[in-house]
C-alpha cells in the first residue's frame, strides 16, 4: 500500500514539473521571439530615418545622378527643397535597382510625396510614389514609416516615407 501511494505522489509530482517546464519553455521561446522583432524594429527604425534625411538634404552622388550612374540617391537641390527632376528619376526607377541604391536588400520600401491637404503630389503627370505599399499586403509584420515635411514646388509638402518587411 505504501510503494502504490508513493507511486502515486511521484507521477503527480512529475506532471507537475513538466508542466511547469512547459510554461517556462513557452514563455522563454516568446521573449525570445519578441526580442528578436525588437532588434529588427530597431535596425529598421534607423535605417528608415537615415535614409528619409539623406534623401531630402543631399543631393545624391554624383550631384547630377540618373539611374544608370547614381551610387547614393538624394532627391533634394538644397536641403529640405526637393528637386522635381530628381524624384521624377526615383520613381520611375526599378524598384529592385531602388533597393540595390539605398541599401536595404532585407527591407521593402514606400516612398510617397503629398500635398498639405494628403492629396498626392503630382509632376508631369506622373505620381509622385514608388515602392511597394505595406497596406496592400497582409504578410507585413513590421512597418516603420517616417515622415518630413519639404519644400516641392514652391509649397511645403510632406514626404512619406516606409521600411517593412
Amino acid at each position: 500500500m505504501k510503494a502504490q501511494v508513493w507511486s502515486f505522489d511521484f507521477m503527480a509530482s512529475v506532471l507537475v514539473f513538466f508542466m511547469i517546464l512547459a510554461v517556462l519553455f513557452f514563455a522563454w521561446e516568446y521573449t525570445t521571439f519578441q526580442n528578436e522583432d525588437q532588434i529588427i524594429f530597431n535596425d529598421m527604425e534607423n535605417s528608415a530615418l537615415t535614409l528619409a534625411d539623406s534623401i531630402i538634404r543631399t543631393r545624391g552622388f554624383p550631384e547630377y545622378w540618373n539611374e544608370s550612374n547614381v551610387q547614393v540617391l538624394g532627391l533634394a537641390s538644397e536641403e529640405n527643397v526637393l528637386n522635381e527632376t530628381k524624384i521624377l528619376m526615383f520613381v520611375q526607377m526599378d524598384y529592385d535597382s531602388a533597393k540595390r541604391i539605398l541599401g536595404i536588400p532585407a527591407y521593402e520600401f514606400y516612398f510617397q510625396l503629398l500635398r498639405l491637404n494628403g492629396t498626392q503630389a503630382r509632376a508631369n503627370s506622373t505620381d509622385l510614389l514608388t515602392g511597394l505599399d505595406p497596406t496592400e499586403f497582409q504578410n507585413s509584420t513590421i512597418i516603420v514609416p517616417v515622415e518630413r515635411y519639404i519644400l516641392f514646388e514652391s509649397r511645403v509638402a510632406k514626404l512619406r516615407f516606409m521600411l517593412w518587411r
